[in-house]
C-alpha cells in the first residue's frame, strides 16, 4: 500500500492572504474534504499564515504533537510569521481513512494511527499547492511526519525533529503513561510560579481535552503507537535523500528523557543535535529558542 496524495486545487488567495495581518489569517480556518476511492477520507481544518515579506519560498509545515491543535501551536506559527515564513498547521487529532494503513518498513512495524496523521499531513501539502515544505514536528508530530517524508522525500528539504517520539529506544505503552503523568504533575508546578505558563495552559486546555476524549480508544492506540514506535534508524534513508534532520530536544524532558534519545541518536541520522533549557512542552511555552533554530 502507498499513501498517494491528494490531487492538488487550483491556486488559492495566497496574494490576498498576505494582505491581512496574523491574527485575521490565523483566525481563518480552510476545511479540506479528502475523497478516495471508498468514498470520503475525512476532513479537516488548515491554518496557513503568511507575512507580506517571506525570506523564503519554502513554507513551514508544522505537525502537531498529542493531543495538540491549532490553538497549542499558535505562539509558534506567530514566531515564525515574525521571522518571515509562511507556516501551516491542521487540526486531524486522528487523521484520516487509509485502507490497509499498516505496512512494514525496514525492521519497523508502524500502528495505522500514524499513517492516518501521515495521510493528512501529506493531503495539506498537495491541496494547498506546496512544492516542498520544511517539517517541523513536535512529540508524536515527529513520527508521522517521517513517515510523510519516508513516502515523499521530495517534498521536504528539512525536518526539525523537536522532543521527538519513536527515539528512546526500546520502550513500553504503562512506562510511557506514567512519565506522561510525571509530566503533567511538573508542568502544573510550574504553571503555579509561571503566569505565562499558567495561561497558555489555561488557553489550549479545552481544545486538547476535546481532541482526547473526542475518540478516547483511538487516544490510547495512538498513546500505544507511541510507544511501539522507533524512528531513528529510517532517518538514516532520508538523509542520504538529501534532507537536512536536525533534533532540539529539552534537557529536562520528562516524556522522552534527554539521556535516553542521545543514546539513539547518530551522527549518520543527523545534521545537528541542539539541547535546549526546559522540558517537553517548552516548545508550546516558549518558542522563540526553537524558531532559531528552525
Amino acid at each position: 500500500m502507498r499513501l498517494e496524495f491528494v490531487p492538488r486545487s487550483g491556486e488559492g488567495e495566497q496574494e490576498a492572504q498576505r494582505a491581512r495581518g496574523f491574527d485575521a489569517q490565523f483566525a481563518k480556518k480552510e476545511t479540506l474534504v479528502l475523497e478516495g476511492s471508498g468514498g470520503t477520507q475525512g476532513s479537516f481544518e488548515v491554518i496557513d499564515v503568511a507575512p507580506e515579506t517571506q525570506k523564503t519560498e519554502v513554507p513551514v509545515l508544522i505537525a502537531p504533537g498529542f493531543g495538540e491543535g491549532p490553538k497549542a501551536l499558535e505562539l509558534n506559527m506567530k514566531t515564525f510569521y515574525e521571522n518571515g515564513k509562511r507556516t501551516l498547521t491542521f487540526d486531524a487529532p486522528h487523521g484520516v481513512r487509509v485502507e490497509g494503513a499498516e505496512k512494514k518498513l525496514d525492521a519497523n512495524e508502524f500502528a495505522a494511527r500514524e499513517y492516518r496523521k501521515a495521510a493528512a499531513l501529506k493531503a495539506v501539502i498537495g491541496k494547498k499547492n506546496l512544492d516542498k515544505v520544511d517539517g517541523v514536528g513536535h512529540s508524536e508530530g515527529c513520527i508521522y511526519l517521517v513517515l510523510a517524508a519516508l513516502e515523499h522525500p521530495e517534498r521536504f528539504r528539512s525536518l526539525v525533529l523537536v522532543n521527538p517520539g519513536g527515539m528512546v529506544g526500546e520502550d513500553n505503552f504503562l512506562s510511557l503513561v506514567a512519565r506522561a503523568y510525571e509530566h503533567q504533575k511538573a508542568q502544573t508546578r510550574q504553571a503555579k510560579v509561571d503566569s505565562r505558563v499558567a495561561a497558555i495552559i489555561e488557553a489550549t486546555r479545552g481544545e486538547r481535552t476535546k481532541n482526547v476524549t473526542m475518540s478516547p480508544l483511538q487516544s490510547v492506540d495512538a498513546a500505544r503507537a507511541i510507544a511501539a514506535t522507533q524512528i531513528h534508524e529510517l532517518l538514516v534513508d532520508l538523509k542520504s535523500k538529501g534532507i537536512g534532520i536536525a533534533v532540539i530536544h529539552g534537557v529536562h524532558d520528562l516524556i522522552f528523557p534527554m539521556e535516553r534519545v542521545q543514546k539513539m541518536a547518530k551522527t549518520e541520522q543527523l545534521d545537528g543535535f541542539y539541547s535546549v533549557k526546559g522540558g517537553h512542552s517548552e516548545f508550546l511555552l516558549h518558542p522563540e529558542q526553537y524558531t532559531r533554530l528552525a
